[in-house]
């Protein structure tokens, strides 16, 4: 992975992503600034847990899934190795479930817009 950025791994989804069930967040952190949020499902797309980076500027990426919800959260760590975690926050139930308004909303929360 010799010259490409660290979340370049991980592909981009189409934006129109529905997200069901729980959502969490959590900040993402290099060299102590704030630069990405991972978004939680319990629910995702095809109706297993799963993980988003969202990013200013990019469009939302498709970290990882699993079938527990538990060991998807207790897994980033390993999957996001180059960044920092912060604590994973629970959001609101009422916000929106499409990643095209979800993760700007979480980004303006994270503190990175």
């Amino acid at each position: 992975m010799t010259g490409e950025a660290w979340y370049d791994r991980f592909a981009p989804i189409p934006l129109e992503t529905t997200l069901a069930g729980e959502l969490q967040f959590v900040r993402l952190f290099e060299d102590g600034r704030p630069v990405a949020a991972v978004i939680a499902a319990t629910d995702g797309p095809a109706g297993e847990p799963a993980a988003y980076l969202v990013r200013p500027g990019d469009d939302p990426r498709l970290v990882d899934t699993l079938e527990r919800f538990d060991l998807l959260v207790a897994t980033m760590d390993n999957a996001l190795r180059e960044v920092e975690l912060g604590e994973w926050r629970a959001l609101p139930g009422h916000w929106p479930r499409d990643l095209v308004r979800l993760g700007p909303a979480v980004l303006v929360l994270a503190g990175l817009r």
